[in-house]
């Protein structure tokens, strides 16, 4: 009888162990948008995580005022109807925000067990404080989105992206926003945009409340809902895994340029979530250069690109990089013989002394 009791209490706890292990894997994703606060009336009860908390004015009410934090949860929601929001207000109209304010948002974000933050905005200057807490973020395996934005003291005004915060550091996803394939002339530039996206503007008609077209506000938030749907699929997956998946999920562009990132992500086309090994594209550039563009998961120490033609005569020497590598990107620039049908070999050698060949044609 002790034998059958203690073989009883056995099952009962791998029964316990296992149900505690699908209620996790089932638990839904928490985003948390760091805006101007929502409109409590405007999305469905049971898709809002908790009340949030308004560091503007120091207390819990976060009523929206200017409706941007709203439009841009409802995206969220629209994108990933499973994941749940956290309302975090750090500004009434978009202004006023300053570094330890997102570092406190942040930090929030965390003890309500966030998994993906959303940042519609900018700033033109950080903290220690603001440096730490992203990073720590990171680790936790907490995706945070950013917005490319435009301009801070001026709109019009484009700014290198390395120079706007949190955008700057390499543990965001930054997103940006272009029709069709022409750049956003007003758009922040720089290495440190991940990719853009091209939304119809018969879908942007079809949310009242989104009153900009071509803001990245709202292409971030559209990223966030996909990233959740991302992370549900697979839970141990974090900033650099979604980031590349993203990358390699892009349409590829015929040019390079530092106002389209890595490419266009086609929302419509998005059906599965997968982790690719790294991928390798080819973009135009001046001078009959072409510019060799690597994605992948781990950091890169440096790639090295070769030319293999139909004529051996023709085949380039290898070329390895020069840039500074970040964010999992790797670039070399060479020049392919005209008129004539070549395949790039990339060896890819990772920070880890890992080494990758990939093709690209």
């Amino acid at each position: 009888m002790g034998l059958k009791l203690k073989f009883i209490a056995g099952l009962l706890v791998v029964a316990g162990v296992v149900t505690a292990y699908f209620c996790l894997k089932s638990k839904p994703i928490v985003v948390a948008v760091i805006d101007t606060g929502l409109d409590l009336s405007a999305v469905p009860k049971e898709a809002i995580a908790g009340p949030g908390y308004n560091f503007f004015d120091d207390n819990d009410d976060v009523t929206d005022k200017s409706g941007h934090g709203t439009a841009v949860t409802k995206l969220v929601l629209k994108f990933c109807p499973s994941c749940k929001v956290l309302p975090i207000k750090v500004t009434a109209h978009g202004a006023g925000i300053g570094p330890d304010d997102l570092s406190a948002a942040l930090k929030y974000a965390m003890e309500k067990m966030a998994r993906v933050v959303n940042v519609s905005f900018g700033m033109g200057s950080t903290s220690s404080e603001l440096e730490a807490t992203v990073k720590k973020a990171a680790d936790k395996k907490i995706v945070i989105v950013t917005a490319a934005g435009a301009g801070i003291s001026n709109p019009f005004k484009p700014l290198p992206l390395k120079k706007v915060y949190p955008q700057a550091y390499e543990d965001v996803i930054v997103v940006g926003v272009s029709e069709a394939d022409v750049p956003n002339p007003v758009g922040n530039f720089g290495d440190e945009l991940d990719f853009v996206l091209v939304v119809s503007r018969s879908f942007f008609k079809e949310n009242a409340l989104l009153r900009n077209y071509s803001s990245s506000s709202y292409t971030a938030a559209i990223t966030s809902g996909i990233v959740g749907r991302f992370l549900k699929s697979d839970g141990g997956n974090g900033v650099k895994e979604a980031r590349h998946w993203l990358r390699a999920s892009t349409r590829p562009l015929n040019i390079f340029s530092e106002r389209l990132g890595y490419g266009y992500l086609d929302i419509e086309a998005i059906d599965s979530f997968s982790v690719t090994g790294a991928v390798c594209r080819l973009y135009k550039t001046p001078k009959n250069k072409v510019r060799v563009a690597v994605s992948a998961v781990k950091d890169i120490e440096w790639v090295e690109a070769s030319a293999e033609c139909k004529r051996k005569e023709s085949s380039d020497k290898s070329i390895r990089s020069k840039e500074t590598l970040k964010k999992g990107r790797g670039y070399a620039l060479m020049v392919l013989p005209r008129n004539e049908a070549c395949r790039v070999k990339v060896v890819i050698k990772y920070n880890d002394n890992q080494e990758e060949v990939s093709f690209c044609d």
